[in-house]
């Protein structure tokens, strides 16, 4: 078991598939209270995330977080020509996963998708207001989509980066996740203008399902 593991780690995990989205009241994570959510995807467990005040994307928020993710993905420009996300795109990611959002002021400021199956999930689309970059947003949902997969079991989470965006890497290393391998740009469905692939990262999140 423990060499399964082991060689899973060095293997460069796409995007994982969750069941669905979790839907209905606006589920809330705050120091305050401990909550229990549960939903289409099956999770039903406490949460306690520090300095936090989250929720789960509804559809709703479908417009608001489709401006929000381009918004935020704007800075690729130089290398690819499209919005990073179309309507029937973010659609489909409703329908396999979870959008964890925060919001200032009545506004969507940042969201982070989170996808699982098994014993690991898939952190992407990590996506903040770029009026309110820099402020530490992106850190403190990261570690909110770290405790989520937790409580729904998974013990590691995935991610991957696109290479040309090599800031990304010294911020996710310094949160804990370390390279483990490479994999294919899609370039056939996302056109790109600079040669490209994605750097795979992940991280022992510990705490799962006994």
């Amino acid at each position: 078991m423990q060499a399964a593991t082991a060689a899973l780690l060095n293997i460069c995990l796409l995007p994982l598939i969750l069941s669905r989205p979790l839907v209905g009241p606006r589920h809330e994570i705050s120091i305050a209270f401990v909550t229990t959510v549960t939903g289409r995807a099956g999770v039903d467990g406490s949460r306690y995330i520090r300095e936090m005040n989250i929720r789960m994307a509804t559809e709703a928020d479908f417009a608001p977080l489709l401006r929000l993710i381009n918004a935020a993905f704007d800075v690729e420009r130089f290398f690819k020509d499209e919005d990073r996300l179309d309507t029937a795109e973010l659609q489909s990611y409703f329908s396999k996963g979870n959008f964890l959002v925060m919001e200032e002021n009545g506004e969507l400021a940042a969201a982070v998708y989170v996808e699982r199956k098994s014993d690991r999930a898939y952190l992407g689309l990590l996506s903040v207001d770029p009026a309110r970059q820099k402020r530490g947003l992106g850190r403190r949902l990261t570690a909110a989509a770290e405790e989520f997969a937790r409580e729904m079991g998974a013990r590691f989470m995935d991610l991957t980066v696109v290479n040309l965006r090599a800031e990304l890497l010294t911020i996710y290393e310094k949160l804990g996740y370390r390279v483990t391998g490479t994999a294919p740009f899609p370039a056939d469905q996302i056109p790109v203008t600079k040669p490209c692939h994605f750097i795979c990262m992940t991280k022992t999140l510990g705490r799962g399902d006994p």
